[in-house]
């Protein structure tokens, strides 16, 4: 055994309830024939314990079933085993379990005999099991013990959470309501406090009825406490269902006023305090909700009247909240949405004085964040920083400090993604320490301000710096922040999940599509059992947009396949958005020109012109458009969308948008056959990837650019051919399938017009090797005109070079992928 795990302890555990059945005198509730079945099954668990990866808990509860049917105290035992497990709730606790319970179950640990507690032999496979136990959480520390603690609590949630061991209905949310055990409102509270942090999870993996449903039964159960109505709110807000989420948030705040506004030491305010104090914080989840569902001026209402509230009572906590979701609504929308807060210069433009005011909010905000040590805040902060050094790139105010910049920007974004990672994997595990960690009682006369319900963050943003609890710095949390530990530290650790989904948007946007891969499926290995369910189908959604790059559609299928089945009901815009990512580009290869554009009319209906907070499924639709009026050579509405999307872009102040609008124009030029129109735009797009780092950008219009220098002649095809050797490797290792197989075509192409009689049979293999790859690209692309176009040009080389079998099998190919060409397609071509 290398080290004790939760799942050690879940096995020890039961193996102390079998002892009790099988070896005390006491009569016991099980038949013989079910003890010894419940023996069996611990002895398999026993003897594969050393196995790569565990089982979960339900798992192990479903095996025990199996081998003890027909027996209804089976479920007592496990109850029972599993109640035991959750009153560990601080690492004394988990201490005196080990040493304790798990001790005394070993005839060598325990010293006198005892009447009440039943033994195993310390020779036994079980004695070993146990000793091996006690053993390997003697060399824990006590920064580990915490972290054991925090695991086991995670691993007993994801038994109660998972919807194999609930059934067709979700139990962590709508136990049976005639438990006895459930009726004390200790225990009504502790579920409702547990379903709030599941909520997240456990959307579109069940129907949202069930959800509904569910939160109802809970309510049942205590129908004056204003959580079951917030449980209600984020239900109905996780499924973006506006008007049940508002009803719900006004019932919880007329609930909670009868018993005032719980500060975030857990204690009541004063009562002349708590009017105010439930007042921002309702206008403060009401502007929450609005930022969810693109109401953008209801929000900067609710956000303005909460800040003057606020800055009346002196509520910081308040304030920095706010701050935050100002800060989230004007990173996700347009400039021409929002009224400036603050009247830009004479010498600056409306979207320069948009972003510059983000960026001092940000800034602000990160700051505000470090000095009242909320740490969730803090994290979320410095991803927005690093995700804004992404995205935008703000020019200096003078020449001198501009050249400067520009020689220093190339990987800016990527470094800022790697900091932000780095902090927020210090942060997630300063919270978990801290969150473990009692708090000692607040300062005497220290103020206890109030801790609003902490609005809806876009999990894409992610951390910031703080202190360890175990040195000598600034603790992570504040003295009175006891009632809220647990649920920043929840959020941190989400969003350090986040934090590997914009560090693959960042690798993806440097030109390294591996290593963006690698960056999603970290977070699915890692994360997914924590993180909310609209990051978890954000990282399949970015998977299958990379698997139909560069494996094409079955594999982008199969991953899509799977998102569906664990989210069934899912509502996922971007996993929305990559499955007709997979159909447009089908219909496109096909040239469905009606398909394209219906799968195009499709995305745009994901995130319509009125919804200010989709930027960028907006701009997705608006290329997919594009790409839709290229097939059917509707070149001048093409033109027309590409000058519409780059205006967009540079609205938004979206530079990689704006620089792939100017290389879509110059492929609307190319392909109506005006390869000199498109130079300019293909020179821009090289001038602005190669200062900007966009790597697959720069790769694409240099591919471009050699097109422009073949279509000028046979005297310069050299030039193209020097051109596309340039970007070559990094087009085959990272670029998508189309863009493979077009570099490769031109690649032929360029030693074909380039050389003569002699030099094609001595160069034909090279020639012949980039013809055959770019066919099998187009054929993985299902572009079977292309396709059979490689495989001509193949039969003609080879016929140059004399090979007749090459010759005749390159020429059935041909004329085999010909076939699957639609017949309309013919005389077009």
């Amino acid at each position: 055994m290398d080290g004790v795990s939760p799942y050690h302890l879940a096995v020890g555990q039961l193996i102390g309830r079998y002892l009790d059945e099988a070896i005390s005198d006491k009569e016991s509730a099980l038949p013989q024939r079910d003890i010894q079945g419940l023996g069996r099954a611990l002895m398999q668990e026993i003897t594969s314990a050393d196995r790569a990866t565990h089982p979960a808990l339900y798992h192990i509860f479903q095996q025990l079933k199996d081998n003890i049917r027909g027996s209804s105290s089976v479920a007592n035992i496990l109850a029972g085993c599993l109640e035991q497990l959750q009153e560990l709730t601080t690492p004394d606790d988990l201490m005196e379990f080990v040493h304790g319970d798990l001790a005394m179950r070993v005839s060598s640990f325990n010293q006198v005999e005892s009447p009440v507690q039943a033994t195993a032999n310390s020779s036994s496979i079980m004695g070993i099991f146990l000793r091996q136990c006690i053993v390997s959480f003697d060399s824990l520390s006590f920064e580990a013990t915490c972290q054991l603690l925090h695991s086991l609590q995670l691993y007993l949630q994801e038994a109660e959470a998972d919807p194999a061991h609930m059934g067709p209905a979700p139990q962590w949310m709508s136990p049976p309501v005639s438990d006895p055990v459930l009726q004390t409102p200790a225990a009504v509270d502790a579920l409702l406090n547990r379903s709030l942090l599941q909520a997240e999870q456990q959307v579109w993996r069940v129907p949202g009825a069930a959800l509904d449903k569910a939160a109802e039964e809970v309510q049942a159960l205590a129908p004056r406490n204003a959580k079951a109505s917030l449980l209600r709110h984020k239900a109905a807000l996780l499924r973006s269902d506006f008007l049940q989420a508002r009803d719900a948030l006004h019932q919880h705040f007329d609930l909670s006023s009868a018993d005032g506004l719980e500060t975030a030491a857990g204690k009541s305010r004063p009562p002349m305090a708590a009017p105010s104090g439930r007042f921002q914080s309702a206008l403060l989840s009401l502007g929450a909700l609005h930022i969810q569902c693109g109401h953008i001026q209801e929000a900067m209402l609710s956000l303005n009247e909460t800040v003057r509230i606020a800055q009346q009572q002196g509520d910081d906590i308040t304030l920095a909240h706010t701050l935050a979701a100002l800060c989230h609504l004007l990173a996700s929308t347009p400039p021409s949405a929002t009224h400036p807060l603050v009247e830009p210069t004479p010498t600056q433009l409306p979207q320069a004085a948009h972003h510059s005011q983000l960026l001092r909010l940000l800034r602000r905000c990160l700051r505000r964040a470090r000095q009242l040590q909320l740490p969730h805040l803090a994290a979320f902060a410095q991803l927005a920083l690093a995700k804004f050094a992404l995205q935008h790139h703000l020019q200096p105010p003078n020449a001198k400090a501009q050249a400067q910049d520009a020689s220093t920007h190339t990987g800016r974004a990527l470094a800022s993604t790697a900091a932000a990672l780095q902090e927020v994997g210090k942060l997630e595990q300063a919270t978990r320490m801290g969150a473990a960690v009692p708090s000692g009682p607040p300062a005497a006369g220290h103020p206890n301000p109030t801790t609003p319900w902490p609005p809806a963050v876009n999990a894409s943003f992610a951390p910031g710096s703080s202190g360890d609890p175990f040195s000598g710095s600034q603790p992570v949390f504040r003295q009175d922040a006891s009632g809220t530990q647990a649920t920043s530290a929840e959020a941190v650790a989400q969003l350090a999940g986040s934090a590997h989904l914009l560090r693959g948007a960042a690798w993806l946007q440097s030109g390294s599509r591996s290593m963006a891969v690698a960056a999603a499926t970290t977070y699915l290995r890692c994360y997914r059992d924590i993180g909310p369910s609209e990051d978890v189908c954000l990282a399949y959604a970015q998977l299958a947009t990379h698997a139909l790059a560069q494996q094409g559609y079955a594999a982008a299928e199969a991953l899509l396949a799977e998102a569906r089945q664990e989210f069934p009901h899912s509502e996922s815009r971007p996993l929305a958005m990559a499955g007709l990512a997979v159909t447009h580009q089908r219909a496109c290869a096909h040239r469905n020109v009606h398909g394209a554009l219906q799968a195009a009319a499709s995305m745009a209906a994901l995130a319509s012109p009125t919804d200010s907070t989709h930027l960028e499924l907006r701009m997705e639709a608006e290329l997919a458009s594009v790409g839709a009026l290229l097939v059917g050579e509707r070149y001048e509405e093409a033109a027309a969308a590409a000058y519409d999307l780059f205006e967009l872009s540079q609205e938004a102040g979206q530079q990689e948008a704006a620089v792939r609008s100017l290389l879509v124009l110059a492929r609307v030029h190319t392909g109506a056959g005006a390869h000199l129109a498109a130079l300019p735009h293909l020179l821009a797009v090289l001038q602005h990837s190669s200062s900007l780092h966009f790597g697959l950008l720069h790769a694409e219009a240099t591919v471009g650019l050699a097109e422009v220098w073949l279509s000028m002649g046979p005297q310069h095809a050299l030039r193209a051919l020097e051109q596309l050797h340039t970007v070559l490797p990094d087009v085959l290792a990272e670029g998508a399938g189309g863009l493979r197989a077009t570099a490769l075509r031109l690649q032929a192409e360029c030693m074909l017009v380039s050389a003569s009689h002699q030099d094609v049979s001595n160069r034909a293999d090279d020639i012949l090797q980039a013809l055959s790859e770019a066919g099998r690209e187009w054929e993985c692309l299902e572009d079977w005109g292309k396709a059979a176009e490689a495989k001509h040009v193949e039969s003609l080389v080879c016929d140059v070079t004399g090979d007749s079998t090459r010759r005749n099998k390159a020429a059935a190919a041909s004329l085999q992928l010909s076939q699957k060409v639609p017949p309309w397609m013919h005389n077009q071509r």
